[in-house]
């Protein structure tokens, strides 16, 4: 019975190991599309904004005034994205001790 529930622990690792890396990668991904189309976005709707206010010259500080907002939120956006990410490893790495001690004290008795 001790060894069935030790190869399901190890299977379990392996199977979460594969979904980590997975997820890792699409996460990765779709954080890039993300902050391009963000910031595409972003642009253009400055841009329109402007026209409708028939302000055609911008001026070197408000251009970086419009923009220091939206880049403080796509930097905030990819810290939670990292945090997530050591988050999900954090989970593998105690999936794999778990099973690790539970190796060890089944085949001690």
């Amino acid at each position: 019975m001790k060894w069935y529930l030790i190869v399901v622990f190890i299977c379990i690792s392996l199977i979460m190991t594969t979904c980590m890396s997975s997820l890792e990668k699409c996460l990765f991904s779709s954080l890039a599309h993300f902050l391009i189309g963000s910031f595409i976005f972003l642009e253009l709707g400055c841009r329109s904004c402007l026209y409708i206010f028939e302000i055609n010259s911008l001026s070197i500080a408000s251009f970086a005034i419009i923009f220091s907002h939206s880049e403080g939120c796509l930097f905030i956006l990819l810290i939670v994205s990292f945090v997530v990410q050591k988050f999900l490893i954090l989970i593998r790495s105690h999936l794999f001790i778990f099973a690790f001690i539970s190796i060890t004290l089944g085949a001690g008795s």
